[in-house]
């Protein structure tokens, strides 16, 4: 991802002294803060009086997190150097109610600090769960091929299945947002009848990175179907003895993994009823996104609460697994439906997807105002 550098300098020195005088100084200094740049005339302090001020709040902060004591004053001159795009720091977990609500400048990359780190060393695919061989989290390009080899198709079978968009913005190619393809479930013919299907989807996220974040397996057996009991062995035996179950409406199962393949404890029913889909669009056939976290046109006014809604839809899950059985209870399967998630990285990647998208927004209103520049004005 090209980093998105800002077109002029943050007084970050400034600023901080202002966050930490409102956080550290007490309410009878409260018109006085310590960074403001003397006015002659004006002031009603004395320098050594007001850096004392300063550096007392200062020190009452560190010490409440735990730091060390300041010995300077900061210099409300100082200039910090252009924060890039793809170094910008993560939001605090707690920001004041004004700064929650604030728009956030285009030129401030879009984070959220619910957004889960990725894996000390990066993410690997293959210690993650897998459905008939393909693992959540790989690469766009070898799901894409797992599922040629699995699923053969010819002509229009296969270009019917593949969805693909692009950004708006940009003239970047278009890329695979997900696919679905299908064919007879040879296990539930009968001699004279097969009737049963055997399908696959994936859902894919966009460039910058493009992984498989969403994978699903549908199985219907209209003759010699096997029992619920048979099933659900098999789903433990694969996914291990760690999950919640249901058995309303058929069998469902659910196991919840961090992002090193490991178990993680099951969420109960009541506490999964808010938690939402992915952020990834499988698209249409070839339309290119006005944004990608809210697929429209979005709204002038971005706040750190509208990005926080969007991390939060996720409940906290990284790798969500998830195995419904139709049928009668205790008796035969008709159907089928395994869905693995990979939200951790559909969270990650949404937001490099955003940030990638308005830095070519940008970038394109740069180069336009450039050009309008280049224009000679009419003769008069």
């Amino acid at each position: 991802m090209r980093p998105l550098t800002l077109d002029s300098g943050i007084l970050l020195p400034s600023i901080l002294c202002a966050l930490l005088w409102s956080a550290g100084a007490s309410q009878s200094d409260a018109q006085t803060p310590p960074c403001t740049p003397a006015q002659s005339g004006s002031s009603n302090q004395k320098p050594a009086q007001a850096a004392q001020q300063f550096l007392s709040a200062v020190n009452n902060l560190k010490s409440a997190l735990g730091g060390k004591n300041a010995s300077q004053p900061c210099s409300p001159a100082a200039t910090a150097a252009p924060v890039s795009m793809a170094s910008a720091p993560s939001a605090p977990a707690q920001a004041s109610a004004a700064n929650y609500k604030a728009p956030i400048p285009p030129t401030v990359a879009y984070t959220s600090s619910l957004i889960p780190p990725a894996p000390a060393g990066g993410l690997d695919p293959s210690k993650l769960p897998d459905l008939i061989g393909i693992h959540i989290g790989d690469s766009t390009d070898r799901v894409l091929a797992a599922i040629d080899k699995l699923y053969p198709q010819t002509g229009a079978g296969r270009s019917n299945g593949l969805r693909t968009q692009g950004y708006a913005y940009t003239n970047d190619p278009f890329y695979p947002s997900s696919m679905s393809l299908s064919k007879r479930n040879m296990d539930g013919c009968a001699p004279n009848d097969c009737r049963g299907d055997d399908s696959i989807s994936a859902l894919f996220s966009g460039p910058p990175e493009q992984r498989a974040v969403e994978l699903q397996r549908g199985l219907s057996w209209p003759t010699n179907q096997p029992t619920m009991a048979t099933l659900r062995a098999a789903f433990i035996q694969k996914y291990g003895q760690t999950f919640e179950e249901s058995n309303a409406g058929g069998l469902t199962m659910t196991w919840l993994f961090d992002e090193e393949g490991k178990p993680m404890p099951p969420q109960s029913r009541l506490a999964a009823m808010n938690c939402g889909g992915m952020l990834a669009f499988g698209g249409g056939p070839s339309q290119r996104l006005p944004d990608y976290l809210f697929r429209s046109p979005p709204p002038q006014v971005v706040t750190q609460e509208d990005l926080d809604r969007f991390a939060k839809i996720s409940c906290g899950r990284k790798i969500w697994v998830n195995a419904q059985v139709f049928g009668q209870p205790g008796g035969m399967a008709n159907s089928m439906q395994l869905t693995i998630r990979e939200y951790a990285v559909d969270l990650r990647d949404a937001f490099a997807a955003e940030n990638f998208m308005r830095q070519a927004k940008l970038a394109q209103g740069s180069q336009q105002l450039k050009n309008a520049q280049q224009q000679a004005a009419p003769a008069f």
